[in-house]
């Protein structure tokens, strides 16, 4: 008998501390919770609700346990063990499923501070600390930008010395970071046609200028200048179009060969064909342009003298005159044609508002006097430094 009642005074016991341990064990549970949830919070004393647990408690009544567990009978009568009777606290047994709706309990009795705008939930999960905004661009300033300029200025120093005692062939060209008249920053850039580095570029602002329409031209003379303090020579310099780049290289310039880029004139010559009026017209027209376009290549091969009389030839072979009057060029350069090529051509008849209007493009006075630029037939460097540009500098605010 006395074993016996030491057998149930031990299992008594260890139920009795089972449920009294209870309190603690949700308790624990709480404190993950919180951990989990981004919340610290200190443990409760009363009971808490835990985060996705799935058991189930039967409350039980002071009388129930008492009688479950013996206490006050087979305990009382045992005179080496004395415990006393203590009365089981009702559990409540809600658990909640749901973790948004443990998060609203827990705010309901806890306030939580308000979320910083510099942080993100995984810092408040993971009690991560991060660099705010102003120190990120503190660093920016301070250490990243001033390491990137001292490289670049080292590689500069360096591209530099490369290009000393050469008669240097530059390519310039500039690029808006919007287009349009609105732009605010653009990016003039000087690429060695040769080797294809880059000796100096420069960034303008449109504040720097009256209209952001001659950003384009302060970026080339700065840059131009820069080169030329570095004690480079300058022989030819390549560009597109640009009034008042052209302005600025009769009047400042003059000691160097201005050039025109060929696939920059050929592209423009293609525009203008596909836009003349009525629409009818370019439909016509169209068979002719790639014929138009290598005719650019074509007669940039030849001396400056040569230049417009091999352009203004185009009209003749268009309208299926391959000889004709001139000073220096009085024929076509192709091979004779078969009578099966002359029959599938579509030829333009020389009195057509077809012919009249590729007459008006290919004689207009801005080509003409353009075309004398292309003697040293400088191809694709503005092609390349565009190229450049759109992958080291996307059109982007700040460039």
């Amino acid at each position: 008998m006395a074993q016996q009642a030491e057998e149930t005074c031990h299992a008594s016991t260890s139920k009795q501390i089972k449920l009294l341990k209870h309190e603690e064990a949700f308790n624990a549970l709480t404190l993950i919770q919180n951990a989990a949830g981004g919340k610290r919070v200190a443990p409760k004393k009363k009971y808490s609700k835990p985060l996705m647990v799935d058991i189930s408690v039967q409350t039980l009544t002071p009388s129930q346990l008492q009688t479950d567990l013996g206490i006050g009978t087979s305990m009382t009568n045992s005179s080496y063990l004395q415990m006393p009777v203590i009365p089981a606290q009702s559990l409540n047994t809600a658990f909640i499923s749901s973790p948004k709706k443990d998060q609203d309990t827990s705010d309901a009795s806890t306030p939580s501070p308000p979320p910083s705008p510099d942080k993100t939930d995984s810092d408040y999960i993971l009690f991560l600390k991060f660099i705010g905004q102003t120190q990120y661009y503190s660093i920016q300033k301070d250490i990243a930008i001033p390491a990137i300029d001292h490289y670049y200025s080292l590689q500069r120093e360096v591209v530099l010395q490369q290009l000393q005692g050469k008669q240097l062939v530059l390519g310039g060209d500039g690029r808006c970071d919007s287009p349009g008249y609105s732009a605010k920053y653009c990016t003039y850039t000087f690429m060695d046609t040769l080797t294809g580095v880059i000796p100096d570029f420069s960034l303008v602002q449109v504040n720097e200028t009256t209209s952001s329409t001659e950003m384009e031209l302060i970026g080339f003379q700065r840059s131009l200048s820069n080169i030329e303090d570095a004690n480079l020579a300058v022989d030819v310099l390549v560009t597109d179009r640009h009034v008042q780049i052209r302005k600025a290289m009769i009047t400042d310039h003059s000691d160097k060969n201005h050039q025109f880029d060929v696939w920059h004139l050929s592209k423009s010559e293609k525009k203008k064909i596909l836009v003349i009026k009525p629409k009818k017209l370019p439909t016509e027209v169209k068979p002719w342009i790639p014929s138009i376009c290598n005719h650019v290549w074509w007669c940039s091969r030849d001396p400056k003298d040569k230049l417009e009389e091999t352009w203004t030839s185009l009209l003749y072979h268009i309208s299926n005159r391959h000889t004709f009057p001139g000073k220096l060029v009085t024929k076509c350069g192709h091979p004779p044609l078969s009578a099966d090529a002359i029959t599938k051509k579509k030829w333009l008849l020389k009195d057509s508002p077809a012919y009249e209007a590729s007459e008006k493009v290919i004689t207009n006075k801005l080509i003409l006097r353009d075309i004398r630029h292309l003697d040293r037939f400088c191809h694709w460097i503005v092609r390349d430094i565009s190229f450049y540009d759109v992958k080291i500098l996307p059109k982007t605010p700040g460039i």
